[in-house]
């Protein structure tokens, strides 16, 4: 039995522990207050702890990011994972991410395969949850980044690529760069003297920066080209890869999953990081425009024109975030440590 913590903030750690249940060798439960989709895979749906009054002194005197005294909430999550290890008896826990349920699951004896994040992670309770973990997992390559709060760590790091839900199915799609005939504009709108080209504005689950009048305006002012937006608090459509294939430029926040995603498309993007914690969509920016990955803007932009032409003729680097095969090398470094 492997257990998989999945931290509810925006739905990126829900996705990802659904892509890598397929791939593992065992059964897998998801520990998450985020309710997932009908898979099959087994979950184990915890409490909300912080949809109340926060308690008293969540932080632990800076020990800790959320370890609130008096919540009913959070005491009743963290005796619920006690309780499923105690029966499930699993060989490893993955935790993505909570430093809390790493030190919990590490004291009740069990291996925990932690997950660690891009931005800044120099703080104490980030440092804890590295130092109590059997081995830390690493969603980007590690030729392209490993930021010196890691280094101390990098021998217990598993540097495995950007985990993509569609990599199987990007797997059987050939690289041209180009839209594959299934997903082309219907053939009257590519007999016309100035086709459209389409935009794809993908917004996520976790809170954005963006407007609709900031929407609107890049509509405006971009009309040779077809604007569709998908998440955030607009439209969610199911399945989300014929889009990304039919998309001649795709505008998209830096979360983890969306940039893997857009890299198993392999098509061009306009990455735009919002604001989370420790910085870390401005972490993942800064890795994709240094090497020349993706056109990256810290703002909405005024010049749409110009910014989707550079975005459209950059050359397809995607490869260098190792999409290909990253489930797999993901799934085996968990298993490799419940063994």
């Amino acid at each position: 039995m492997i257990g998989y913590y999945a931290h509810h903030h925006g739905s990126g750690h829900s996705r990802r522990a659904e892509s890598l249940a397929t791939e593992l060798h065992d059964d897998v439960v998801i520990l998450s207050s985020l309710p997932g989709p009908d898979t099959g895979t087994q979950r184990l749906l915890l409490p909300r702890d912080d949809d109340v009054a926060p308690g008293r002194d969540p932080r632990a005197t800076g020990s800790l990011h959320w370890a609130p005294l008096d919540s009913a909430g959070y005491s009743e999550r963290m005796a619920m994972i006690a309780a499923w290890v105690r029966e499930a008896r699993p060989r490893v826990v993955v935790v993505d991410v909570s430093v809390e349920v790493t030190a919990l699951v590490r004291l009740l004896g069990v291996p925990v395969c932690s997950v660690v994040m891009p931005g800044d992670r120099t703080d104490a309770p980030h440092q804890l949850g590295m130092s109590l973990s059997t081995r830390l997992l690493a969603f980007w390559p590690e030729e392209l980044c490993v930021p010196a709060w890691l280094e101390p760590h990098s021998d217990r790091t598993d540097f495995v690529g950007v985990v993509s839900s569609y990599e199987r199915r990007a797997s059987a799609q050939p690289s041209t760069g180009q839209p594959p005939d299934s997903v082309r504009a219907p053939a009257e709108s590519q007999g016309s003297a100035t086709p459209r080209r389409k935009v794809l504005l993908v917004m996520g689950a976790g809170g954005t920066e963006v407007t609709q009048d900031d929407i609107d305006n890049a509509r405006r002012s971009t009309p040779g080209w077809e604007w569709k937006t998908v998440g955030g608090d607009g439209v969610w459509v199911e399945d989300l890869w014929p889009e990304l294939l039919a998309a001649d430029v795709v505008v998209t926040h830096a979360g983890q999953n969306a940039i893997a995603d857009v890299a198993a498309a392999h098509r061009p993007a306009v990455v735009l990081p919002q604001s989370r914690p420790h910085d870390e969509q401005h972490a993942t920016a800064d890795v994709l425009e240094r090497r020349g990955i993706a056109t990256v803007r810290r703002s909405w932009p005024t010049d749409w024109g110009a910014v989707l032409e550079e975005a459209a003729a950059r050359e397809d680097r995607w490869d260098l975030l190792r999409a290909d095969g990253a489930t797999a090398r993901a799934a085996r470094a968990i298993e490799a440590v419940g063994r």
